[in-house]
């Protein structure tokens, strides 16, 4: 698994962008824990505009290499609920070349039960 999280890293850092991860805590008076990662991100293609996707939103590929270093916020390692991985339910936002943008969905792919990719859909 680390050499899959390793090649996605390298791949990141020569072909990605850096985007920032935010999770808002706090109802009345908020608090923001950010974290920048590298990341690929795409529109999506005609034949994806299914479901909840539209042609507003965007793919955002990351590694768990940053959140992991990082603790953002908290980070529990584990398969169900693991708040490594982005959610809309709580709120989470990526910022991508300075514009702020809203999770929709979001999945982490795993391999052996080690988190080796997180791929984002973003509004």
């Amino acid at each position: 698994m680390a050499s899959q999280i390793d090649a996605l890293d390298r791949a990141l850092k020569v072909a990605g962008q850096s985007i920032t991860l935010r999770k808002v805590t706090g109802t009345t008076s908020q608090t923001f824990t950010d974290v920048i990662c590298q990341a690929n991100v795409r529109g999506y293609s005609p034949q994806e505009l299914v479901g909840a996707i539209t042609q507003q939103d965007s793919k955002v590929i990351i590694s768990p290499t940053e959140i992991n270093s990082a603790v953002w916020p908290y980070a529990q390692f584990g398969y169900i609920n693991d708040v490594r991985v982005p959610s809309k339910n709580r709120g989470d936002l990526v910022i991508i070349n300075g514009q702020t943008r809203t999770v929709q969905a979001a999945v982490g792919i795993y391999v052996q039960d080690v988190l080796v990719r997180i791929e984002i859909q973003v509004r």
